[in-house]
C-alpha cells in the first residue's frame, strides 16, 4: 500500500509506486485509520506504540503491520 502525504519532492512517477493514495493527514495513527490498518487509534497505541508519531519532515517510511507493507512519503504541506 502506497501512501503520499502533502506534496513530495519528487514526482510520484519517478518513486513508481502503483496507485498511491493521497491524504493530508500527518498523525500516523489516525492516518492508518482511515486506511484500514487498524480499527481505531486506541489499537494502534495499544498495540504499536512505536507507531504513535506525527509525519512533519519530508520523508520516505517503509514498514510492516502484519502481512501488509506500506510505503510512505510524506512531503511538504500545501
Amino acid at each position: 500500500m502506497d501512501v503520499i502525504i502533502g506534496k513530495p519532492l519528487v514526482s510520484p512517477d519517478v518513486l513508481s509506486l502503483d496507485s498511491p493514495i493521497y491524504s493530508s493527514e500527518r498523525y500516523l495513527p489516525r492516518l492508518l485509520v482511515e486506511l484500514g490498518v487498524f480499527p481505531s487509534m486506541g489499537q494502534v497505541k495499544k498495540n504499536r506504540p512505536d507507531l504513535c508519531i506525527r509525519l512533519d519532515a519530508t520523508d520516505c517510511l517503509e514498514f510492516r503491520i502484519g502481512k501488509r507493507h506500506l510505503y510512505i512519503v510524506v512531503g511538504e504541506e500545501n
